[in-house]
């Protein structure tokens, strides 16, 4: 029974993972939209608040230090230590912007929406990692299926549940309820173990490491120069980067005026 319900454990943990990635989706695009109308912005400046979610798309260029290295406390448990931080740094961010008038303190409040980009993305490495680390490879279907079923519960959570929430009580209310949900998260991922393969696999980064003179040096080399040199290689490369950095920034954009749009017609927040 034991065993049973410690393999079982980990499909758990992904589905909050899930949840946890979904949760900033229509709180920085459409519900975003809805709050700044509000609070009596325009569809210029809603517009502009969308670019703030472009750390969602850049994610890449700091995944090498994610993948790499470990936060103090947490050298044993670099996967751990990576989400917490990213869980606990969401929650700060939405309680931020629940707690902070976007009319008054505008810099204050864009600078949260900004810094909940940031720590999603890096939810989004260290969660895959966890993924890859924690199940076999016969059960990776498993778990990407778990992860996918809490990545729609969060949608869920975060579109009509937080539309429904500002409706019968208030935005700071429906903000703060995800931040909750988010420190939910964080106290299961601290009670979990560190993923089995983990140990293996930053012992050989590790022995890769001392291959180079230095620390930089290994870091560029087997972090960054490496693993891209493979897809620079390939035709068209730039072009394809291009195209998935465009997509992304201009559906993000079109999926954040849909809200005053809706509000404009005459729809409810319910």
């Amino acid at each position: 029974m034991v065993s049973w319900v410690s393999r079982f454990v980990p499909y758990v943990l992904l589905v909050f993972i899930g949840i946890a990635n979904a949760l900033p989706v229509p709180l920085t695009s459409f519900n975003l939209s809805l709050y700044l109308a509000d609070n009596g912005f325009g569809h210029d400046a809603i517009g502009l608040f969308s670019l703030l979610a472009i750390p969602l798309s850049l994610k890449l260029l700091w995944s090498p230090l994610i993948d790499t290295c470990s936060l103090p406390f947490f050298s044993q448990s670099p996967r751990k230590g990576w989400m917490a931080f990213s869980l606990i740094g969401m929650a700060l961010s939405l309680a931020g912007m629940g707690l902070i008038n976007p009319g008054a303190n505008t810099g204050l409040f864009a600078a949260s929406l900004f810094s909940l980009c940031s720590f999603t993305g890096c939810l989004y490495i260290v969660g895959l990692a966890y993924e890859l680390e924690s199940i076999d490879e016969n059960s990776y279907s498993l778990g990407s299926a778990s992860i996918v079923a809490g990545y729609r519960l969060g949608l869920l959570f975060a579109g009509a549940g937080v539309l429904y929430i500002a409706y019968l009580y208030s935005w700071q209310v429906a903000f703060l309820s995800m931040a909750a949900i988010l420190l939910l998260g964080c106290i299961a991922v601290v009670l979990q173990r560190e993923p089995y393969k983990s140990q293996a696999i930053l012992a050989e980064k590790r022995m890769r490491f001392s291959n180079h003179a230095s620390l930089y040096s290994a870091f560029w080399h087997e972090t960054i120069r490496k693993p891209s040199s493979n897809f620079f290689q390939r035709q068209d490369w730039l072009v394809v980067l291009l195209i998935i950095i465009l997509f992304k920034s201009g559906n993000h954009i079109a999926k954040a005026m849909e809200g005053p749009f809706y509000l404009d017609i005459g729809f409810s927040k319910a």
